[in-house]
Order: structure tokens, then sequence, then C-alpha cells
């Protein structure tokens, strides 16, 4: 039998509630130096009323003993050892009701309905845990003095922990020096309600970048253009955000479309550049456009391949018979043969046409179109003069800002002694006639095998200094989502808080959830 030593330590007294009542434990106990006692002597102790000694001495020297109460069995030494494991036992013993169970420190509940609101944030946990029996017997068992509470008070203490990381968050947003880049989607719940995600991306000044969520409310009919635009400028309000923003990034609906006509509408005078850059298309959303249009070019050879796949795969007998043709026309089959894909999903569609190229030489491949050289420069240029026209809002801004600045009696952190060198210096930095833009494009390329690791944002980080209006430019620019993903990753979300198993939750603790979890 496997020997355990219960006499080590404190921490193998707990023991495993579940083993049946006739499993015998053999223990080899440590002798820790205690002098042997007289059997008869030992026998008086109290604990022997709940403990039997079954037959005699075994010629190891050990001897069974058998608790009264669990019927569990123990083999030990008991001129060494006495009767520590017994009284051991005790404190462990599942039918033993008399013993202690609570601990002698005092729990703060509030700290621990804390602790318990932010496991069922994390870990999806219905309000309800905190009435399940058995968890209520744990708490009993760790400490008797710890209180029940009911699934209302744990919503309640969940949304007081939203309503407090929220106004962290907003704290942070408002007192952040530039702009937010922000995100949004619409979401139906398995209870057919409508919900309205917003999410706000920004590079800290600890240059990292951030996604926040900010709202994931239950937003119902009309999902209008106008009714979006609404409600997404009522949520920039009640976060501080409406003077901050930068872009918008969403995909292409008609009705985001109408959406971000009427927001520009409404933040045009502090949005940059007249809110030129404020709408962004969702790249993934595009890319699925683009390959869904392939894909209906090449529908009728597409539905072919998909049909064979299904006609090779709809039995065991074809599948050899498949293989065996694969032997014969020499083709080596080390990736598993065909696959048959999910018509909604392109990725899966492209992994079946690539296997079934490698086995049917039939289908021809589609030529690659290759842009003009005139095309790709007329594109730089344009690129280029968009940059510069960017940046000389950027600069002018910071114009503005500096001379607020300087006016309330602000000036540079500079030595003492050195204000003249300084104010030198600054103006033949500026007789130069180069912006900051100029001498960054200027600079010559980084080698990317000496800068593998390079990370954009502590660049411009530690180039802040050179640069200054653009690294705020370029600080900005780096946090403009190109997808939606943002949003769409909180459905993911959402659609584990709010399942069958529990669709009566209030929209307030749905978001409450979604965003503290955030």
């Amino acid at each position: 039998m496997e020997a355990i030593d219960l006499n080590d330590d404190g921490q193998n007294d707990l023991m495993d509630e579940d083993i049946e009542d006739h499993e015998v434990i053999e223990i080899s106990e440590v002798n820790r130096g205690t002098p042997p006692r007289h059997a008869q002597s030992r026998r008086r102790a109290r604990l022997w009323l709940k403990f039997t000694i079954i037959g005699g001495q075994r010629p190891d020297g050990k001897t069974k003993i058998r608790c009264n109460l669990c019927k569990r069995f123990y083999f030990i030494k008991l001129r060494r050892n006495g009767t520590s494991t017994l009284s051991r036992h005790l404190k462990v013993c599942p039918k033993a009701v008399g013993t202690p169970r609570s601990s002698s420190r005092k729990v703060d509940m509030m700290v621990f309905r804390e602790m318990i609101a932010m496991a069922i944030i994390e870990h999806d946990l219905p309000y309800k845990f905190v009435e399940y029996k058995r968890i209520r017997m744990a708490f009993t068992y760790a400490n008797s003095s710890i209180e029940y509470w009911s699934r209302n008070t744990a919503a309640s203490d969940v949304l007081k922990i939203y309503e407090r990381e929220k106004q962290k968050l907003r704290k942070i947003l408002v007192e952040f020096p530039g702009r937010v880049c922000l995100t949004t989607d619409l979401w139906r719940a398995i209870t057919i309600e409508g919900y309205l995600c917003l999410t706000a991306h920004y590079v800290d000044d600890d240059w990292n970048l951030q996604a926040k969520i900010l709202a994931f409310i239950a937003f119902p009919p009309p999902h209008t253009g106008i009714a979006i635009a609404m409600k997404l400028v009522e949520l920039l309000k009640e976060w501080g955000l409406e003077k901050k923003v930068f872009c918008l990034t969403v995909d292409n609906t008609s009705s985001n479309d109408s959406m971000q006509s009427i927001m520009k509408k409404q933040l045009h005078k502090d949005l940059v550049c007249g809110g030129e850059f404020f709408h962004v298309k969702c790249s993934a959303h595009i890319l699925n456009l683009i390959v869904q249009d392939g894909l209906a070019v090449i529908g009728g050879a597409l539905q072919k391949i998909r049909e064979s796949v299904k006609f090779v795969r709809g039995s065991e007998s074809r599948e050899i018979m498949f293989k065996s043709c694969v032997e014969i026309v020499g083709v080596e089959d080390d990736e598993g043969g065909l696959v048959l894909d999910v018509s909604t999903r392109w990725n899966s569609t492209f992994l079946m046409l690539s296997r079934a190229l490698k086995f049917r030489n039939a289908l021809s491949h589609l030529a690659d179109v290759e842009q003009s050289y005139s095309t790709c420069k007329r594109r730089l240029a344009n690129v280029r003069s968009k940059i510069y026209k960017l940046f000389g809002a950027y600069k002018k801004n910071q114009r503005i800002s500096s001379a607020a600045t300087t006016s309330q009696g602000e000036t540079h952190d500079v030595p003492a002694g050195y204000g003249g060198f300084y104010a030198f210096f600054s103006q033949k930095v500026v007789g130069s006639g180069k912006s900051a833009l100029d001498i960054y494009l200027d600079e010559p390329l980084l080698d990317y095998a000496a800068h593998k690791k390079l990370n954009v944002l502590h660049y411009w980080r530690d180039n802040s200094a050179r640069f200054r209006e653009l690294a705020t430019m370029a600080r900005e620019f780096l946090s403009i989502p190109i997808t939606t993903v943002a949003s769409e990753s909180s459905f993911s979300i959402g659609s584990r808080v709010l399942n069958k198993y529990r669709s009566c939750l209030l929209p307030t603790n749905v978001q409450a959830l979604v965003c503290t979890r955030n």
C-alpha cells in the first residue's frame, strides 16, 4: 500500500472526504524524539472513545485502528508516535460534528463580498452562486463568522464595483491630454434584445495602447443612423469626450454611413481638420466584402468543388476509393485529403480550394493583378499631402496650447543660467525652415535587421522631445483601430454573460458585468 506521512506537517490534515468507508490508509510515522509511553496510559486519552483497536500488534510494530465515526482505518506505531495522528484526524473527520471548524480570525465581510463579486465578474458566474448550498457550506467550513447574502446583494455589489471603476476610467480620460479613437457596433442577444457597444482606444502616458469598453447598453429599435448617432453623442457627453474624439471605426453599413455624417456635423468644431479623418471603415469587413465578391465570380466552380468534397466524404468506401486514386496519379497526400468548408467562413473556403487544387489539376488559378508604378506613385503623393495637412492642424493646435501655457506663467524646464542659450538654440531650429515632419522624413531608414524588436510606441515616446507635435500626432494616429474587432470581442463576452441559462438579467447588470471585466 501507499505510505502517507500525516505527522510531517499540518498541511496533511486536509483529507479527501469521498474515500469509501472501509478504505485502509497505511501511515509511516516519523519519530520526533518523543519518548515512548506505556500502552495502557496511552489508552486513557478521551479520543480513544472515538477509536477502536482492531486485533493485536502486527509483526512490523504497527497497530490497526478504526475511527468509530467515519469507519476509516489507520496503521500506526503507537509506541513511537502516540495519538497525534488520531487527534489530527478528528479535526477533519466528516462525521465529527462537534469538532471546531471556524477560524479565530474575524472576516471583513465587505472585503469578502467584494472578492466574491470580482470572481462573479471574471469567471462568468451567476449571481445565484452565493446562494448555492455547497458554496455556503464551504464558507461556513472556512469560517463560521461569514454571513450569507442573497443574489440581489451580489448584483448590488457588482454594480458598485462597476460605478467605482467607471469613475476611475472617466477621470483618466478627462485628464488625458490627447484624443481617443472609437469603435462601435450593434449586437443581438439570445433574448432578441439589441445592444450597442462603444470602445475607446488610446495610448496612455506610458505609451501603451489601451482599449476600454465605455458602454454596453441595451439599444431598442429603430437602429437607424440618426438614432445611433444621437445615442453615441449622448454617451460621449456622459464621459466628457465630445471634444476629444479623433476618429470612429465602423463597418460598412448604410446606417453607419449616415450615422458618421450626422456625428461629424455635431462634432465638427472639435474634430481634427473639420472631421476629414473622422470616418474609418473596418478593414476586416472590407476584406470580407472583397473575398465574397471574388467567390461570387467563381461561384459555379466553387459549388461543384463543394459537392465533390461532400461526395467523397459521404461514406468510408468512397474515401478509400479516393485514396487509391490519389496513389495512382502519384500525388503525395500529407495534409489529410479534402476538407469541406463552412460557407459563411471564407478562410475555410480558402483551405478547401487549396486542398482541391492539389488534387484537381483541372481548376485554373486566377491571374494576379499587378498595379502599375504610376498608380502607386499617385497614391503615395496623396498620402504625403494628407500627412502634411494633418500635421499642419496639429502644429496650429500646439502653438495655441503653447501660448496658453506661456500666458499662465509656465516656462520650459531649463537649468538656471541657460535661458539665453535655449532661446538662441530655439531660434536656430525655427530658422532652418524645416518642420518636425520634414526632419523626420529626411532621416535615414532604420535597419530592420538591427531593430527586429523595435516597439513603435516606445520609439515615439523616446523621441517625443525631438518631434513634439509630430509625436503627439503619431500617438493619436497609432491608436486608430482599423477593425471593429474590439467591439465584436465584447459581444463574445456578452454571449457568455447573457445565455439561455441567464436570460433574465437586466441590461444594467449586463453592462456592469461586461464593462467591469474589461
